[in-house]
């Protein structure tokens, strides 16, 4: 019984996902949810480090929830050590200590003579642009809410608002980022300059 209950389940789940599929549009209106959501996500949650830290305590107390146990780390107690011998009563020398010398020592310096600066394009490779963090071909940072309101595609809440329209360029066929420098490069017209960096060996 607990058997065919199952399988029955099973296959009434795979029609209802198979049903879902055929409906014009909503594969990409579930694509554009995913995307704002997890845009949504990254900003509440992951920009900040007090947001994260937030994250982290809650994580850690629905984990103790689940599990029902948490860490405890026990310190032993220390004991007294007790003296067996006891040293009986009487005089005691004390060996003299010599004085201790003083020796001036040059301070050195902290500051090294020279100090290499990387640039920034070259010491992350650009990873730390807001595109490669979204995972998107451009993002741009406006300071209206006003300009969304227009667009086809946004989410707004109290603390951000978020919109999405096509991005500017040519798609790179090679890492699928739209890109205006799609074609400058004679010998690898079909990527963009990123991806060009990479394939000569300079990125």
């Amino acid at each position: 019984g607990l058997l065919i209950s199952v399988l029955l389940t099973g296959k009434v789940t795979l029609a209802i996902l198979d049903t879902m599929n055929q409906i014009p549009l909503l594969g990409g209106l579930f694509e554009i949810i995913g995307i704002l959501f997890t845009m949504w996500f990254a900003f509440r949650h992951l920009l900040l480090a007090a947001n994260r830290q937030e994250l982290a305590a809650e994580i850690g107390s629905m984990t103790a929830d689940v599990f029902g146990k948490t860490t405890a780390i026990v310190i032993p107690e220390k004991q007294a050590i007790v003296l067996t011998n006891l040293v009986e009563p009487g005089i005691v020398e004390i060996p003299e200590i010599p004085k201790a010398e003083l020796i001036a020592v040059e301070p050195k310096s902290e500051t090294p003579a020279r100090i290499s600066v990387i640039p920034h394009s070259a010491a992350g490779n650009g990873v730390d642009e807001l595109r490669y963090l979204f995972i998107t071909s451009e993002v741009e940072l406006i300071e209206s809410k006003e300009m969304l309101q227009e667009l086809p595609y946004s989410f707004q809440s109290p603390e951000l608002a978020i919109g999405v329209v096509k991005a500017d360029g040519e798609k790179c066929d090679r890492c699928w980022n739209y890109s205006t420098h799609v074609g400058e490069s004679i010998e690898h017209p079909l990527i963009c300059e990123r991806c060009v960096s990479a394939v000569v060996g300079e990125f």
